[in-house]
């Protein structure tokens, strides 16, 4: 990027800097399931899937991979096999540094597994 940037009277001490402090982040991927990544600001996204059959209403407690320094922000959405139907909710008072617990149901049970896909946001420790 700083060979594109030479000459075009952009400071190179800025860009060497931004580079440098984009460069403090780390990625670490657990695989298709899990995954997060830290930022040198303090700033960790953390992503994954937790499969839970569904055929009843359950409470599901999931942990992070990697705790956050407080609860983050998360978002999430369910996926179900064709034809069959599920959900998952988060309970915010179960949101926590280390973990969530969400509730889980439909008609899944008998013909496959709902998937929680999760995307969480906070700082870490």
């Amino acid at each position: 990027m700083a060979n594109l940037l030479e000459g075009r009277g952009v400071d190179q001490g800025t860009v060497k800097a931004v580079l440098d402090y984009l460069g403090k982040g780390v990625i670490t991927e657990g695989g298709p399931r899990a995954g997060y990544q830290k930022f040198a600001n303090g700033l960790m996204i953390q992503w994954g899937k937790n499969v839970a059959n569904s055929a009843n209403a359950q409470l599901v407690t999931f942990t992070f991979p990697v705790p956050f320094a407080a609860s983050p922000i998360i978002a999430s959405m369910t996926q179900c096999p064709p034809n069959l139907w599920g959900y998952s909710f988060t309970y915010k008072t179960y949101l926590t540094a280390t973990g969530l617990k969400y509730a889980s149901g439909g008609n899944t049970g008998a013909g496959g597994s709902a998937a929680l896909y999760w995307i969480a946001i906070g700082a870490w420790k």
